[in-house]
């Protein structure tokens, strides 16, 4: 039920180098790097410097993701991750440009132990939630995003995990 799920780094999208799905169809797999970075502290990594893999799967109705951020510079580099989301709620016939004449109501999103959970009433009075989940919590988390204060080592992956679950 996410209409958004976008991660920047440095205040920058990643550049995509390669994607696709593993030969049993179970992982969906993204390898991108760090387009310049702006300084912080120092001097600024290398365009290229940071590799970037984020993996998908899907089980027992969830979504597990996993991004790992390697750094390849000869010294940690600090970074900003930023992982930006929403929750529209649109059923397939919006999806597909049909307008409604009423919808439900949107609910302001919940923060609770380094997890979100975005809400929605239906016209149905069902309601309709999806939670994301994040490991290691977040240094920030609000509204529509989460955002991360790294160090990353030179040589070592660092992961963060998340876990979007929905329902009706």
């Amino acid at each position: 039920l996410l209409s958004r799920l976008a991660l920047t780094f440095g205040g920058a999208s990643p550049s995509l180098l390669s994607s696709g799905v593993s030969q049993d169809n179970v992982f969906f797999r993204a390898n991108l790097t760090n387009r310049p970075l702006p300084e912080l502290g120092e001097r600024a990594p290398p365009e290229g410097a940071i590799h970037v893999e984020r993996t998908r799967f899907l089980w027992d109705r969830r979504l597990y993701e996993r991004v790992a951020l390697t750094n390849y510079a000869e010294r940690e580099v600090p970074v900003t991750l930023r992982l930006a989301f929403a929750a529209d709620f649109a059923d397939i016939f919006e999806v597909r440009g049909m307008n409604r004449p009423a919808r439900g109501t949107v609910l302001e999103p919940t923060i609770e132990d380094g997890r979100i959970v975005l809400a929605y009433d239906g016209l149905d009075e069902v309601r309709r939630t999806t939670t994301i989940g994040f490991t290691p919590e977040p240094d920030r988390i609000e509204r529509g995003a989460a955002g991360y204060a790294l160090e990353l080592p030179p040589g070592r992956a660092t992961t963060i995990e998340l876990r979007i679950d929905s329902e009706a």
